[in-house]
């Protein structure tokens, strides 16, 4: 708890941490996040002067109160002899609501929309390079863009090919646009919502989200109201083709997988966090051909520590994710079944949540089909090595290595649920059943 107004408080430390390194040689980087000028509207009483008392008063007052401090820090970076060394980047997360302040104009929309307005928002960079003051780079870019603009101004060029962001140094010394197609993404209650703004920046198309699905021609109206509102179903089909693989390649874990037999016995590491179950969406799915001849002595299919354990044992598949047990019969015919655990664990970020019960939904699946669920209500523990390996085909432990005898396909993971009965953009367990025993 701290005594004051939030966006003082943050300010203060930030000129606090600014101080502190005065005169320092290494590198430093701090990222600032206001909650001004969000809901609860409430400046502070030198600033609500200023202005009327009505609700654009009351929020035309926190805006100020929000530049003076980011002033404030500017400020402070002169006095301490760091202004002409630090980059300064100044930007939002999203439209604002427009209840109190039409403050997306022109755009049309507001936030938690696919919406210019929702989603366009200023970005503002102080460069200490004065060849690149007072340039206004009029196309759209992308927070991604940050990271590899940021190393090339400190002299760190990248040309990996992998970064999703590009150098915008590059499109901003030519005044030319990036030409790519950028896309959004939410969950929440089971449903996936997106958009798509397509490489020439012309057509958006969007799914769901507070709305209904629509596609937008930029070109009739950019900023995309309701004159912008076309119907094209072979853009719409392409758009949304474009997303869900997309979607399929950013949310597949980076993952090594190391044989040590033919019968696809190995070891699985790489992305850490989200390879173990337990935050967030999780999908883990493998092809599993178990022999006929063998039914009664345990076959361990995955096992990390403390973590996943999934193993057969007289034709019955249990699956163990943290400490939460499921288990259903499994066909011991010879022929290759896909075995699927995904879930999605919530888990407490803010104390304002702490009341909450928690619900994160668990489900095995074979060949597609759901056999066993359930919603666990249990704070997920912390003290598990989310970087112990992934065991696959056997348990590395002295005497109970309960190895595989039938044939395990690569296994494949992602960091999002996947649904049985399909339905509008969520991802379907169907599709990746069907690539498991290829």
């Amino acid at each position: 708890q701290f005594e004051g107004h939030l966006t003082d408080v943050l300010t203060n430390s930030t000129i606090e941490f600014i101080e502190s390194k005065a005169g320092a040689e290494s590198p430093w980087f701090l990222q600032v996040s206001y909650f001004a000028p969000h809901e609860p509207v409430e400046a502070s009483t030198e600033f609500l002067e200023k202005y009327p008392n009505t609700e654009q008063g009351a929020y035309l007052a926190l805006l100020e109160q929000l530049d003076a401090s980011i002033g404030r820090i500017l400020d402070s970076l002169e006095s301490s002899g760091a202004a002409d060394e630090t980059i300064v980047v100044i930007v939002s997360d999203n439209g604002g609501t427009e209840q109190r302040y039409p403050s997306n104009t022109p755009y049309f929309g507001i936030k938690a929309t696919y919406t210019e307005g929702g989603v366009r928002t200023p970005l503002m960079i102080r460069w200490p390079d004065a060849s690149h003051a007072g340039t206004s780079y009029d196309h759209p870019v992308s927070l991604m863009d940050l990271y590899p603009t940021l190393l090339s101004a400190s002299g760190v060029e990248r040309m990996d090919e992998d970064l999703d962001g590009q150098n915008l140094l590059r499109y901003i010394e030519t005044n030319s646009t990036i030409q790519r197609p950028l896309y959004w993404e939410s969950y929440g209650n089971d449903n996936y919502f997106f958009s798509v703004l397509d490489s020439s920046h012309r057509y958006r198309y969007s799914e769901g989200l507070l709305g209904r699905d629509v596609l937008m021609d930029l070109n009739q109206d950019e900023f995309g109201g309701p004159a912008s509102v076309v119907e094209d179903a072979a853009v719409v089909n392409q758009l949304r083709s474009d997303y869900l693989q997309w979607r399929n390649d950013v949310h597949s874990l980076d993952t090594t997988f190391q044989a040590e037999t033919e019968r696809g016995l190995g070891v699985l590491t790489g992305d850490s966090l989200q390879r173990s179950p337990g935050h967030g969406g999780f999908t883990f799915g493998i092809g599993v051909q178990a022999s006929a001849n063998v039914t009664n002595s345990r076959q361990q299919i995955a096992y990390q520590d403390g973590l996943l354990d999934i193993h057969l044992s007289s034709g019955e598949l249990t699956v163990t994710a943290q400490d939460t047990t499921l288990s259903a019969p499994f066909p011991m015919d010879g022929q290759c079944h896909s075995v699927i655990l995904t879930a999605y664990y919530q888990a407490r970020i803010s104390w304002l949540l702490s009341n909450l019960e928690m619900q994160s939904p668990i489900q095995v699946m074979i060949d597609g089909q759901a056999v066993a669920e359930v919603v666990d209500r249990r704070e997920l523990p912390k003290s598990a090595d989310l970087t112990a390996p992934t065991y696959i085909g056997f348990t590395p432990l002295a005497g109970e290595r309960n190895e595989f005898s039938g044939q395990l396909f690569e296994p494949v993971l992602f960091n999002h649920r996947v649904f049985a009965n399909a339905t509008g953009s969520q991802p379907s367990a169907a599709s990746l059943a069907a690539s498991l025993c290829l």
